[in-house]
Order: structure tokens, then C-alpha cells, then sequence
């Protein structure tokens, strides 16, 4: 059983973030029960595929918050990889010619104030949506950071769009959705 949860781990973590297969409720029910019966083993195993289904489902959520469309600027493939505890939702956005690159960082809480200091270090401090937001970067390579709620850091950067047209994306994005 310990090869088999190992293996389970394993491939959670080495996968990309998919909609859960399972109804968290169920699974989460399914634990409670095992708990109940004395099964501790089995509890813990199917309480892991519970918080997995459900950290799945936010996952989902926050991928579903990528706007298709921003003005002209028009989304490409939303995709979501999991590994170490950490999630990375990552699309861009096309213009013409021009494209910029978003990225949600979550399950990092750990190091959310090591992401402040380092956002406070350098560039220029400017708000979005009443978030603190730091642009960085060289004028032809601009890069955004966004602190959100909860450890979460959102980063903009482009090669070919300004630091102008980044941030008027950024603007526009429902950060709150992402929280």
C-alpha cells in the first residue's frame, strides 16, 4: 500500500492540473467514513485524493479566470503545471505582432515576503486594482510583478509589447478572480 501511495504522490505532483475525475465531496465523505471505521490508513489516503480533487477544482477556477479576449488582445492556450506544492498557470495574450506573457504563481505562501522584499528592491512601484505592483525590466523587455492575497504573484513580461501596454493588461485582468 505505502508503493502504491508513493506512486499516487508521485504522479500527482509530476502532472499537469486537470479537472479532478472524482467529486471532492464524495472523496472527502469516503475519508470521514474510513476515519469512522478505524482505518486510518485508508482515511489518510483518500482524505490526500480529497484535498487533491479540490486544490484540482481551484486550479480549474483560476485557469477559467483568464479573460479569452482583453480588448484587441486576444489569449492563447491556458496551461497549469503542479509540482512541489506549487502551481503555475501560465497563457499570453496577442496583439498583432505583439505578445505578452502572464503567469499565476500560487502555493507559495511560504515565500510571500521574500517576494515582497524582492519586489521592493527594484523598478517602479506602481497600483493595479489596489494592488501593489512592481514593473521592472529593460524598456524593450518589460516585466510586471503583482503581489495578490495568499502568497500569490502574478508577472506580465513581454519582448515585444511596452511597459505602457502591459500595464494597461494588467489593469484589465480580474485579479480578484485569482485570489
Amino acid at each position: 500500500m505505502k508503493l502504491r501511495v508513493l506512486l499516487g504522490c508521485g504522479l500527482i505532483a509530476l502532472s499537469s492540473v486537470s479537472v479532478a475525475q472524482e467529486d471532492p465531496a464524495k472523496l472527502c465523505a469516503n475519508a470521514a467514513k474510513l476515519y469512522a471505521d478505524d482505518d486510518l490508513d485508508g482515511a489518510l489516503e483518500e482524505a490526500r485524493w480529497c484535498l487533491e480533487a479540490l486544490e484540482q477544482l481551484k486550479q480549474s477556477k483560476q485557469s477559467d479566470a483568464f479573460p479569452e479576449s482583453i480588448g484587441s488582445w486576444k489569449r492563447g492556450e491556458v496551461q497549469a503545471n503542479k509540482a512541489m506544492g506549487m502551481t503555475v498557470i501560465e497563457t499570453h495574450y496577442e496583439n498583432g505582432d505583439k505578445t505578452i506573457n502572464v503567469s499565476l504563481t500560487s502555493g507559495m505562501e511560504g515565500f510571500g515576503a521574500l517576494a515582497q522584499m524582492g519586489m521592493a528592491a527594484g523598478g517602479n512601484k506602481v497600483r493595479i486594482q489596489k494592488k501593489t505592483a512592481v514593473m521592472m525590466g529593460e524598456a524593450d523587455r518589460p516585466e510586471m510583478m503583482i503581489s495578490l492575497d495568499g502568497g500569490k504573484l502574478l508577472k506580465l513580461e513581454s519582448s515585444s509589447a511596452t511597459a505602457d501596454e502591459v500595464t494597461e493588461l494588467a489593469k484589465k485582468l480580474p485579479l480578484q478572480e485569482f485570489e
